[in-house]
């Protein structure tokens, strides 16, 4: 039965007013505005945190760099996760991508390599998320399996969300929207509960 889920925020956040990991993970447009990934991966995911809190007592929440800033390393944020029965757990780790052309765009769900149970978490939250993407005018790019070493190192069924390209003007515009933020989140959660609920019944 599925108990923990943990949320992890990818990259670093603002400290006084600073990004952390400034000039990576970020982009400047010819306008002057600036995009950071850090920053949009925890505004989204705080969203998908709040809709799993109003879960509370049913099951249990742990967020990874939320609060603290820092952008932590990978095997500290797989830590937290293999800390946790493997049978009871899940991993989804949220990220926003980016492109050397800065002209690619899209949302996509990656899951380790080979048949794993991430395939079904990645499948489910998918399903539903794409329904904001959608709504978003956003394009699908699916599910693809990789190696990162957050899928590859996490002892339970674990994900990585690219919400959208940061970089890409079109998909930036909706991933600093408030309204677009909560759609995702609501979505992606709603993805995270029906694989939960099917889980549990298997």
């Amino acid at each position: 039965m599925i108990e923990n889920v943990v949320l992890d925020f990818g990259h670093g956040g603002m400290r006084n007013g600073k990004y952390v990991t400034a000039p990576s993970k970020m982009h400047t447009y010819k306008d002057g505005e600036e995009a950071f990934e850090g920053v949009l991966n925890r505004q989204i995911g705080e969203e998908i945190r709040k809709c799993i809190h109003s879960h509370r007592g049913i099951y249990d929440i742990t967020t990874v760099a939320f609060d603290d800033p820092t952008d932590l390393p990978l095997s500290k944020r797989v830590a937290v996760a293999n800390a946790l029965d493997p049978k009871s757990t899940i991993f989804v780790s949220v990220h926003c991508n980016a492109s050397p052309s800065h002209n690619a765009g899209g949302f996509e769900i990656f899951s380790s390599k080979g048949v794993t149970e991430s395939d079904q978490l990645a499948k489910d939250v998918h399903e539903m998320a794409i329904l904001a993407v959608k709504r978003a005018g956003m394009r699908d790019r699916g599910i693809k399996e990789e190696n990162f070493y957050v899928l590859r190192k996490t002892k339970c069924a674990a994900i990585l969300i690219e919400c959208g390209f940061f970089d890409f003007k079109r998909d930036f515009v909706n991933l600093k929207d408030p309204e677009f933020q909560g759609d995702l989140g609501s979505m992606i959660y709603t993805g995270i509960l029906n694989y939960i609920n099917g889980k549990n019944k298997r």
